[in-house]
């Protein structure tokens, strides 16, 4: 299974509470290599990890603290969330961290 280099992630939800004043959250997160220039993706907000490792428990950082109410993706079970789930029982991350995210895994496959 290959290693994730980068995660793309947008977060919708309202500004002040209202609910017709939306605004739009995006980001990357992605792992630092040779190829990587972040200079060159200046209109949005990079994070730069050293390993995949960090990666996955970054992208658990910002689910935790956007605290959507819904999560999408696409190819849910094989791809997007379920890709970042096998790789995270890779390294054996069955913690308190990842238990929002196994759980959003099992809901989509009822």
């Amino acid at each position: 299974m290959d290693e994730i280099a980068v995660v793309f992630w947008s977060f919708q939800g309202p500004n002040d509470g209202r609910a017709l004043n939306v605004t739009c959250q995006t980001g990357i997160i992605v792992v630092q290599s040779k190829q990587l220039n972040p200079l060159r993706l200046r209109d949005f907000r990079v994070e730069v990890v050293d390993t995949e490792l960090e990666l996955l428990n970054k992208i658990v950082d910002v689910v935790v603290d956007l605290d959507p109410d819904i999560v999408t993706g696409w190819e849910v079970q094989a791809a997007s969330w379920g890709y970042l789930n096998a790789r995270g029982r890779h390294y054996g991350l069955f913690s308190y961290r990842v238990f929002a995210i196994n759980s959003l895994i099992l809901l989509y496959r009822t």
